[in-house]
């Protein structure tokens, strides 16, 4: 090329470059033609799947009765924003969740998978965890769930448990979630795990897949990386060698008090590894199992 067609070649671009400059502004002032769904996808921002996630990995949300009676609508957006589940509270640890049914219903209408939750208390000695467990049941009905979280954390209850009788309402809850023919799932951290069971590494628990708290916005300790975590790879506890889940942020303020945000959803993003949702079939309840095949299938889902 010779130096006077690059000359010419630099202010042709050079042209383009200000047409263009003076273009976008004023694409940027323009009001949103559909003003509501842009608002809409705004909202559901948070929840949307990370840039650069893989997609071999679903991403999704837990929720509690502080959601409230979730919209169809709203289901149906999460899932087109790139949400594959949506993990359900049963029993909070004092009460059921009274929205448990039409939550998991509502998420399942709009094609997500959809798990349960069970918040164990460790200082009611009148309830046992078989009993918690069949409190989270009776919340969720019949809905169909991958598998019962047993979330095992140092929430604001009073005085609990030692580590034996906590360790024994948490070895109950197991056996009564395999009787219900639902395959059992430990939600923990690493402090909790410490605080309650004194950092047991019980064989058999650690047999038990593990869904994950670790998040600390504070910190900028946030990523939805199962074998990573902000300050690195992450360093197992309790017996565990691998996480099959993850609750990588908390919509909380510092203070504890939830934030009400998209839709007024609050929400818990999470992520879990894709064998999590393998079988997202009906729920099959006790009767409907013969006694000999009830492990089979707690073990079709997590070989455990």
């Amino acid at each position: 090329m010779r130096y006077d067609s690059f000359k010419a070649s630099l202010a042709g671009i050079g042209l383009l470059c200000l047409a263009l400059g003076a273009f976008f502004p004023a694409v940027m002032r323009r009001p949103a033609l559909c003003g509501r769904a842009s608002a809409l996808r705004e909202e559901c921002a948070l929840f949307s799947v990370p840039a650069g996630a893989s997609s071999r990995t679903p991403h999704g949300l837990d929720i509690a009765s502080y959601a409230g009676p979730v919209r169809l609508a709203t289901w149906e957006q999460l899932k087109q924003d790139g949400l594959k589940f949506a993990v359900v509270s049963g029993w909070q640890g004092r009460g059921r969740n009274r929205y448990a049914r039409r939550q998991l219903a509502g998420a399942r209408q709009a094609g997500l998978k959809t798990a349960a939750y069970c918040l164990l208390n460790f200082d009611r000695q009148d309830q046992s965890g078989a009993w918690q467990v069949r409190q989270a049941l009776a919340a969720i009905g019949g809905e169909p769930v991958c598998f019962l979280a047993l979330d095992i954390e140092t929430v604001f209850f009073p005085r609990r448990l030692s580590a034996a009788p906590a360790l024994k309402r948490i070895r109950e809850a197991v056996a009564a979630t395999r009787r219900a023919g639902i395959a059992p799932v430990l939600y923990t951290g690493r402090h909790a795990w410490q605080v309650i069971t004194r950092d047991c590494a019980d064989a058999d628990l650690a047999r038990l897949p593990l869904w994950d708290a670790r998040y600390a916005p504070w910190l900028n300790e946030e990523t939805d990386d199962l074998a990573s975590d902000a300050d690195g790879p992450w360093r197992p506890y309790g017996g565990w060698r691998r996480r099959l889940g993850k609750q990588y942020g908390c919509e909380k303020s510092q203070t504890g008090e939830c934030l009400r945000l998209q839709y007024d959803l609050n929400a818990d993003p999470d992520v879990f590894d894709p064998t999590a949702w393998k079988a997202a079939g009906a729920s099959p309840r006790r009767s409907d199992i013969p006694a000999a095949r009830r492990r089979v299938y707690c073990r079709a889902i997590f070989g455990n």
